[in-house]
């Protein structure tokens, strides 16, 4: 099957079984001065991508030139999201570079089957290749092409991606004179309409590294809407939209993007290019905070950008705000010592507003209360047990017993001798004064005569008599004074 799909794409484009030492294997690509194959390093016996010049183009001088400048310009950059070329040369009258084979898709096919990517995804694959275009710019070398189909996220066996920027066939070498060896015109226009910036569209000759940061937005841009800013019925009216800039505003179409991520591809697409990100490394800086901490620790110490709390994740001020775990228990470990040493206010609690929660102000709030919970407890506690030793100090006639619960119906109890015991004698003359009754749960104690009146005596049964007061089975038997029940819980002796 493999060889007869290498003859029919040799029949659409035809090539030679081998150019020089490489073998071809199937064809990967193509684009509009030639096409990249999977070939196999006969020498060597490793496979490599081999991007061949079309033969009618490979007469043209300048063509040819600028097939050439690819492999010089991406040579100039040591990067690991770079597309690495390791040969350039000519062989049975084709002209060809080597790069390295990577196994994968590129983000324009990722656009498609995904629709539109959320912030973080995003920043995880821009921060390299916006660090790759930084290498590039000290480099030199303005890429002038940066578009979806040009950024390759290569997947290796261990299924670890990595985004590569690929194709520099148009890439300008700021330190060689294009114009000197008739490369680019005055008027000329290199590059992809959708992703150029407005100086670009005017003339290729006046991109400078800002112009590789407007493609970048563009690119976040579509990423994160689903579609792109300036497209139009013709190519002269997206031209033209490009240079007025107007495009709908990327929280409209994706309001559920961060404000500052927003910011962020705003100042990319100013059309003022001196608004701009100065190059990639800038730009891959300002993306940083939105990536995963993984992606922060790693390129962070690369991009030489100091990871703090607070500038980490300012994608997260719009929903919960960093909480410091620490700080947050000290502070409110010492509201809870004010707390247990004041009295409580009377004052109704008031409602709290209402916000999001995060997962560290979750466990922030449950450590807090487990704290003031232990404040508490050390400062309540040792009262509450030394007023229940307090009162087990008690004399037995002053302990106050528990109260037992109100009966459902009034029943007058049996008059006991416990009752009889309890109330002291009194004269035969005195006239019978009744009293108002005191409280079921009152405590027993029986009244000295100077206390209450010469004739009056009331008594409560207690719920358990004091053992000194439990009546010998003599002081039962003996006959004693009348006991009349108005109540329950209340008696007149007379």
């Amino acid at each position: 099957m493999a060889p007869l799909r290498a003859e029919v794409e040799r029949a659409i484009d035809p090539v030679p079984p081998q150019i020089g030492r490489y073998k071809i294997v199937r064809r990967i690509g193509h684009g509009g001065m030639g096409a990249v194959y999977e070939a196999v390093q006969t020498d060597l016996q490793r496979s490599v991508a081999l991007k061949v010049l079309k033969r009618d183009l490979a007469s043209d001088p300048a063509s040819r030139r600028r097939f050439e400048r690819e492999g010089v310009a991406a040579a100039r950059i040591r990067h690991p999201n770079a597309v690495d070329i390791t040969d350039v040369g000519e062989a049975d009258g084709y002209v060809y570079l080597v790069m390295e084979l990577l196994q994968g898709e590129p983000l324009s096919t990722r656009l498609v089957r995904e629709g539109v990517l959320s912030p973080m995804p995003l920043a995880d694959l821009l921060v390299p290749v916006a660090s790759a275009v930084g290498a590039a710019h000290a480099a030199g070398v303005i890429h002038r092409d940066l578009k979806p189909s040009n950024l390759f996220l290569a997947q290796d066996r261990l299924g670890t991606l990595t985004p590569k920027v690929l194709d520099f066939g148009i890439a300008r070498i700021e330190d060689d004179s294009e114009e000197a060896q008739g490369l680019t015109s005055t008027a000329s226009v290199l590059g992809t309409p959708l992703y150029m910036a407005p100086e670009q569209v005017r003339s290729a000759r006046n991109v400078v590294r800002q112009s590789d940061v407007y493609a970048l937005g563009v690119v976040m841009y579509r990423a994160l809407t689903g579609r792109v800013p300036f497209k139009r019925e013709s190519s002269f009216e997206t031209m033209n939209a490009i240079v007025q800039g107007e495009c709908p505003p990327l929280a409209k179409l994706a309001p559920m993007t961060p404000p500052a991520l927003v910011a962020v591809v705003a100042r990319c697409m100013a059309l003022n290019p001196a608004e701009r990100y100065p190059d990639g490394d800038a730009l891959a800086a300002a993306l940083l905070p939105f990536a995963s901490p993984e992606v922060q620790s790693f390129w962070g110490r690369r991009l030489g950008v100091a990871a703090t709390p607070s500038a980490m994740h300012p994608a997260a001020a719009v929903t919960v705000p960093p909480v410091s775990l620490d700080g947050t228990l000290t502070t409110l470990s010492s509201s809870a010592v004010e707390l247990s040493r004041s009295a409580p206010s009377a004052a109704p609690p008031q409602p709290l507003a209402e916000a999001p929660v995060g997962r560290k102000t979750v466990f922030a709030v449950y450590g807090a209360a487990a704290v003031v919970a232990a404040v508490l407890g050390a400062v309540v506690a040792p009262q509450m047990l030394s007023r229940q030793q307090a009162r087990e100090t008690r004399p037995a006639a002053l302990a106050r017993p528990p109260q037992p619960p109100p009966p459902a119906a009034p029943v007058a109890p049996a008059v006991t001798p416990q009752a009889e015991a309890v109330a002291p004698a009194v004269t035969p003359d005195a006239a019978p004064t009744v009293a108002p009754a005191a409280p079921a749960a009152a405590p027993v104690r029986a009244l000295h005569r100077s206390e209450a009146p010469p004739m009056e005596v009331v008594a409560q049964r207690p719920r358990t008599a004091p053992a000194a007061q439990r009546p010998t089975p003599a002081a039962a038997a003996t006959p004693g004074p009348r006991v009349r029940v108005l109540r329950p819980g209340s008696v007149i002796i007379r």
